[in-house]
């Protein structure tokens, strides 16, 4: 019974010196979630420490890159929904901060391990590992060059976190309109020398909204057309002059509907773009 208490101690301090002493101050709000009672806060807390524990096994420094390195070998490797969830909510504060390069690099491997989770976990029940993993995805391309985007892939990975914006559930569905906001009017290459007028996805951003509002139609629940009017209201002014145009062609039709909110919404977006 003692060695077993023993071991006990030993195993709940080893996983404290993992989370406590972990010296990423990219960790430190996780650090307070030790307090929590939340079972998803004990699984972050506890990949954390593990994380940290794989770093220091191989004489690391526990910087963003050798996190970002553990943790995507994690995401690969759980299975439960909970742990899938800790380990994409701590890899959406690292990614934050692993150098662009870092990113570029690997770029076409991490891609495809989050395109394969956001397929797989798409219907399910839990939507915590989808929202963390759409936050994720966005990151990664918005950390991403020009030349990068003349890649086909890079358009067919942004178009996965695109179809997310008409999800049925609304918090997946706001993470992956937030992460298309982000990586359309925010992308690192947008701010540096000989930076382009518009971002390389507008252009088909616009013709997503357009052909989504025009698939649903008048209906009367309308509630796609909805949606992709709130993304219009954030996106109309970073299109390129001949997508706006199309856009707000579709908005004119749209009103003729005399939907109370359809209307409403859509003065939101005019107002947005003449307000720009």
């Amino acid at each position: 019974d003692n060695s077993e208490s023993a071991k006990t101690h030993k195993s709940s301090a080893t996983f404290l010196s993992g989370l406590t002493d972990c010296t990423n101050l990219t960790f430190s709000k996780v650090q307070r979630l030790w307090e929590s009672n939340s079972a998803a806060h004990k699984e972050i807390c506890a990949v954390l420490a593990a994380a940290t524990e794989v770093i220091r096994t191989q004489g690391g420094t526990e910087s963003e890159t050798e996190y970002f390195g553990v943790l995507m070998t994690t995401l690969e490797a759980v299975e439960s929904p909970e742990s899938l969830a800790a380990v994409a909510y701590l890899l959406s504060l690292v990614l934050k901060r692993v150098p662009s390069p870092v990113l570029i690099k690997k770029f076409s491997d991490v891609s495809k391990a989050f395109m394969g989770i956001l397929g797989s976990q798409a219907c399910g029940d839990s939507t915590l590992a989808l929202r963390w993993i759409l936050s994720c995805l966005a990151t990664l391309l918005r950390r991403q060059n020009l030349l990068t985007w003349n890649y086909p892939v890079t358009m067919q990975v942004f178009h996965g976190l695109l179809s997310f914006t008409v999800h049925v559930k609304p918090k997946v569905r706001k993470a992956a309109q937030h992460g298309v906001c982000s990586i359309l009017r925010g992308s690192e290459f947008l701010f540096g020398d000989g930076a382009p007028p518009h971002h390389p996805a507008a252009i088909s951003t616009a013709k997503f909204c357009v052909q989504e509002i025009e698939k649903s139609g008048g209906s009367k629940e309308a509630t796609t057309t909805l949606h992709m009017l709130t993304l219009l209201r954030d996106l109309l002014p970073y299109f390129p002059a001949p997508a706006v145009k199309s856009c707000c062609e579709t908005l004119l039709r749209v009103m003729t509907l005399s939907h109370v909110l359809v209307t409403a919404c859509a003065m939101k977006a005019f107002h947005s773009l003449f307000a720009a």
